[in-house]
């Protein structure tokens, strides 16, 4: 991708990946002009979505694709810099918790790549797949309806519980799938506590995956 980002535009970008907001364009921080916007726009990095009165910034494929290759990008040294930095130490900690790698690890600089495929017996994208093709069957073919993560267990049949979260964890954090708590107690069965994923400390209950190609 030849478009690169200003510092400000950049800034944009990852506060969005990181919080996963689609904000109205007249709230998106910091703010950005049409002419800011169009760049963006036109490399296929955001899409402008109407939605009732107000059209609001959305986040494409491509950006994501952008990111994996830009964590070095400059950013504006602007204030609004700080909650996005602040929700990614949110998202870090969880993340860090729930692998059980030592912060003094992944900072070190001897650190070692972490191997994503230790001790698994399918690669990351296989299992992704497996996931889907377990989502549409349980959701009669329909993507963004709410999905029991006990059902998709039981369609997932004989795959380790432990890659099913990791796998699940990571599509959340790529923003492939929303993993979600049920509010209502009494709608929480015994079998939906048995297959709920704890990140952060909260139970998730339900899963929504988005299409993707």
């Amino acid at each position: 991708m030849s478009f690169q980002p200003t510092p400000k535009q950049a800034l944009v970008m990852w506060n969005l990946l990181i919080t996963g907001d689609e904000p109205a364009v007249s709230k998106v921080k910091p703010d950005l002009n049409p002419a800011e916007r169009k760049p963006l726009s036109q490399a296929g990095l955001i899409e402008l979505v109407k939605r009732g009165r107000s059209t609001h910034i959305v986040l494409t494929d491509k950006a994501w694709e952008w990111a994996l290759e830009h964590f070095n990008t400059e950013l504006s040294k602007s204030n609004f810099a700080v909650p996005v930095l602040q929700e990614l130490l949110k998202k870090l900690g969880s993340y860090l918790k729930h692998y059980k790698i030592p912060l003094v690890e992944f900072l070190g600089e001897q650190n070692q790549p972490i191997d994503a495929t230790k001790n698994s017996t399918l690669l990351l994208p296989d299992l992704e797949i497996k996931i889907r093709e377990a989502y549409i069957n349980v959701s009669g073919g329909k993507y963004n309806v709410r999905v029991r993560l006990s059902q998709l267990r039981q369609a997932l049949d004989g795959l380790p519980r432990t890659e099913i979260d990791n796998a699940l964890i990571n599509m959340g954090l790529a923003g492939k799938l929303d993993l979600m708590h049920l509010d209502d107690p009494q709608d929480i069965h015994p079998e939906d506590k048995h297959a709920a994923i704890t990140i952060g400390g909260r139970n998730s209950h339900i899963v929504y995956m988005k299409e993707w190609l």
